[in-house]
């Protein structure tokens, strides 16, 4: 290649992946089976909260106790 020009190609890494693991992973994913999943635990929350709003459901329970004490 003459002095003072550039390529017109950019140089190419090789493709490999990051990991051992990233090998396993497939490499097409099914879009549609994951929007009806995520769609339908959206749906089931909805359906949860408005029974909770309605009173059918009891509401959920705070699941720490803080015990503030300046004497510990």
């Amino acid at each position: 290649m003459p002095v003072g020009t550039l390529p017109t190609k950019p140089p190419q890494a090789p493709q490999t992946p990051y990991t051992k693991s990233m090998k396993k992973q497939p490499t097409k994913l099914d879009m549609s089976a994951i929007m009806a999943d995520y769609t339908a635990k959206v749906i089931a929350d909805e359906r949860r909260r408005q029974a909770i709003r309605d009173g059918l459901l009891p509401a959920p329970a705070p699941t720490t106790v803080w015990n503030i004490s300046d004497r510990d």
